[in-house]
Order: C-alpha cells, then sequence, then structure tokens
C-alpha cells in the first residue's frame, strides 16, 4: 500500500446524522481564520471566514461553532446533529454554561437551547491532525480564513484590543520614558514641585 492515507471515522455517529466540523486557526501574521465542514449523506457545506486580527484560536474555535449552527438551516435535518471539534476548551467552556458570559458563547448556547426542542444535539471533542475526514477540511478551511484578504467584521473583546495594543506599542513599554524627572538620583526620589 505504500503511501496510503488512512481516513479515520469518528465511531458511533449514524450515517443519516448531520455533521458539523469546525476548527479555527492562525497564522503567521497574527490573522485568525474558522472554517466549518458540515455534511450529511451526500450533502456537503464548505465555509470559511475571516476573523478579527489579533483574535484568540479559542475565540475563532467558538466562531466556527457559531458560524456552523447559523448554517444549519440549509440542510435537511435529521433526528441528531453532531458538533465535532478538535478543541477541547470550547467544549469546556461550553459545558460551563453558567459561567459564559462572552457574547459568541452566549449566542451558542441560545442556539443550541432552540435547536435542542426538536433535535438530539451531540458537542463532541475529537482529536486534531490524525486523518479525521471532517477536521482535516474544517482545518484547511481555517486556514484558508486566515489567509483571507477580506476584511473582518466582526469587533475585538477587550483582551484581544489589549493584545493588540501591547503587540503594537511593545518597543515603547520596554524603553523607559526620558522625562527627566524619572532620573533621580537617589532611591525613593520623587517628582517634587516648588
Amino acid at each position: 500500500m505504500g503511501n496510503a492515507v488512512r481516513v479515520l471515522l469518528v465511531n458511533d455517529i449514524p450515517v443519516v446524522a448531520v455533521k458539523v466540523c469546525t476548527d479555527g486557526s492562525r497564522n503567521d501574521s497574527d490573522c485568525t481564520g474558522s472554517g466549518i465542514y458540515i455534511t450529511k449523506l451526500n450533502q456537503e457545506l464548505k465555509i470559511h471566514s475571516r476573523n478579527p486580527d489579533f483574535c484568540s484560536v479559542f475565540r475563532s474555535e467558538l466562531i466556527a461553532i457559531d458560524e456552523g449552527l447559523d448554517s444549519l438551516s440549509s440542510f435537511f435535518y435529521s433526528d441528531e446533529i453532531y458538533i465535532l471539534t478538535d478543541s477541547r476548551s470550547s467544549i469546556q467552556h461550553l459545558a460551563n454554561w453558567h459561567r459564559v458570559r462572552d457574547n459568541t458563547g452566549m449566542n451558542i448556547l441560545n442556539k443550541l437551547k432552540s435547536l435542542l426542542v426538536s433535535y438530539r444535539l451531540h458537542l463532541q471533542w475529537i482529536p486534531s491532525h490524525v486523518n479525521i475526514q471532517g477536521d482535516e477540511i474544517a482545518d484547511a478551511l481555517a486556514k484558508a480564513g486566515a489567509d483571507d484578504a477580506s476584511v473582518p467584521s466582526a469587533p475585538l473583546t477587550y483582551l484581544e484590543l489589549l493584545s493588540r495594543a501591547k503587540s503594537r506599542h511593545k518597543i515603547i513599554w520596554l524603553i523607559p520614558p526620558v522625562h527627566h524627572w524619572y532620573q533621580g538620583s537617589r532611591p525613593g526620589s520623587c517628582l517634587s514641585i516648588d
């Protein structure tokens, strides 16, 4: 068989179930993207989107889940929907639903709540980079989203804005100020005004 690639399938998922594979990615330029691959029998939908620069990979993963839930309307549902992600932190974040305060997490929880009325939902972790077909496609889509030249539309969170400011002003923050009153001649000196 030589160089044949072995494609792994996630066990115990019914063939007629809708499978939503999601992933987030960041490239070397701090651009982030989300990838969503939805499949059911012979239907498939591939989506990639650019996220705000300096967005965390964790948030990119959540954005992918959120957009994946939005995209389910284009599929004829079966009784079960499987959301498959390689982000354990996203699942843990959503599992602590009573502590979720971010907009993306709240959007996901509200969508899950409305879908639970009619469908059985499964949010499942899958290992990354082990040739699981849906995850590999979602990973490639997330990378394409990060490399997309379009301008992201989602606003940054406070922590992302802070990270962006730190990276832009890092040089300034590392160089001590040059004001004469910072140059104290003895320990404990302070600014004095006559």
